[in-house]
């Protein structure tokens, strides 16, 4: 897909590709053309179909979901809690894919009294916020699992 892509800018040509790669696809093509029965064609950046909704509806109905905060896709899992998650970067993106995985729909817009701050990359810690005990640190998304997993966090 690089040296398509590469020649498509060297020579000015376009070039069509179909795949089922879509997070390389999403990462190099241009455009992007989705076609379903519903919507009929759908053409456009990759950046403006995840902005405008239309990544994330075509592949709803599909078992999948679009993740606009991270611009990824995700097998859509079944959440039995939610719990609010604190934080950016590179930490924040792996606690969230982590709890979610595990069934705990996580997030920033998420509310609930129980939290999580994720911190930074230059420190190795996670704060968990209980509802009724002080903060207390983890240092591994394992120890923040193990934690999370036997609580059960709440709406």
């Amino acid at each position: 897909m690089q040296l398509l892509h590469r020649l498509s800018r060297e020579t000015g040509k376009t070039i069509f590709l179909s795949t089922h790669d879509l997070e390389l696809a999403l990462q190099i093509a241009d455009k992007i053309w989705m076609m379903d029965k519903t919507n009929g064609l759908t053409i456009g950046t990759p950046e403006d179909l995840s902005l405008n909704g239309s990544l994330s509806g075509f592949f709803a109905r599909k078992g999948i979901t679009f993740d606009r905060e991270t611009g990824l896709f995700r097998v859509e899992n079944v959440h039995t809690s939610e719990l609010r998650l604190v934080g950016h970067g590179q930490k924040y993106a792996m606690a969230r894919k982590a709890l979610q995985r595990n069934g705990i729909l996580a997030g920033r817009s998420v509310e609930s009294e129980f939290f999580i701050e994720t911190g930074d990359l230059k420190d190795t810690k996670y704060v968990v916020h209980p509802i009724d005990n002080e903060p207390f640190t983890v240092h591994s998304i394992e120890e923040l699992l193990n934690y999370v997993l036997q609580q059960k966090p709440n709406h």
